[in-house]
């Protein structure tokens, strides 16, 4: 039990620090949403920016001419694959690439980052479909970021985790019950403070730092926390969580009353969602 309170001690010492370290957005995906935030984006300057980088090119290009996008012609060209996707839907693109290695680097806890990962790709896919099928298209690309990174708290306490495997002996073999305990008591303020750091809106940091206590969350009506619950709680389902829940009952959720989902589109939704995740690695 000691070396339990010794080891959390470190993980909060560690993202306690002043300079702690913040998963970095890639240089020129960081740019881009800059570049995109803009009213009157210049999609000809927004290619070029893209174009500086081969193998980013090929990924929007591929982006554009997937299944989902693709119209009745193959586009050929960066500024062609802008329009057809969206800037928004471009956005939340470059987030995922530019967040892939982030997610799931390290040495230590491998198979965590990956499970984590995995659970934050379906959560931002899940996000974005559900908000597509209630109409609040406005809300889609906001809530697929959120689902991406409603858990990036767990990336800095992994990361931290690694850390204490260097300072503790015996901590590199930590029970799987230790590091979920950590990761549950701790991710989600975590990921709340580095969203405030990246400066993200003030709503995005309050879901993030309240998205497992819905109980605390004082707007019972706001769709995007309603929908990354619901989200949340089907990747649970489906067992790309760290604590899986094979039994949770998706349509009695009070969230889902709030929502007005129904049952057939959940239904396809869940046989669907480990498919999509592949797809959307297939693009990345």
């Amino acid at each position: 039990m000691e070396a339990n309170l010794t080891l959390k001690g470190i993980i909060e010492q560690e993202l306690g620090r002043k300079e702690i370290e913040l998963p970095i957005i890639d240089f020129i995906a960081n740019n881009l949403g800059q570049l995109i935030s803009k009213d009157d984006v210049d999609f000809n300057k927004l290619a070029k920016v893209i174009e500086k980088d081969p193998a980013l090119t090929v990924k929007v290009m591929n982006l554009a001419n997937s299944a989902f996008y693709a119209g009745l012609v193959k586009t050929k060209s960066v500024d062609r694959a802008i329009a057809r996707v969206g800037l928004l839907a471009i956005r939340s693109f470059l987030m995922t690439v530019s967040m892939r290695d982030v997610f799931t680097g390290g040495t230590h806890f491998q198979e965590l980052f990956r499970l984590n990962w995995h659970h934050s790709l379906g959560c931002a896919i899940c996000c974005k479909h559900i908000a597509e099928h209630l109409g609040l298209r406005a809300l889609a690309e906001d809530a697929y970021l959120l689902g991406l990174l409603h858990d990036i708290g767990t990336v800095s306490i992994l990361h931290a985790l690694s850390k204490a495997t260097e300072k503790l002996e015996g901590t590199n073999e930590l029970s799987g019950a230790v590091v979920t305990e950590a990761i549950g008591a701790l991710h989600a303020a975590a990921g709340s403070r580095i969203l405030s750091k990246l400066k993200f809106e003030e709503r995005f940091c309050r879901i993030v730092s309240l998205h497992n206590n819905p109980e605390k969350y004082p707007e019972k009506d706001d769709p995007l926390f309603n929908i990354l619950f619901i989200s949340n709680m089907l990747l649970k389902k489906i067992g790309l969580d760290l604590e899986p829940d094979p039994d949770v009952s998706i349509m009695d959720l009070a969230q889902n009353e709030r929502l007005a989902l129904d049952v057939m589109f959940m239904q396809m939704l869940e046989a669907d969602l480990k498919n999509l995740i592949l797809n959307m690695e297939g693009l990345l």
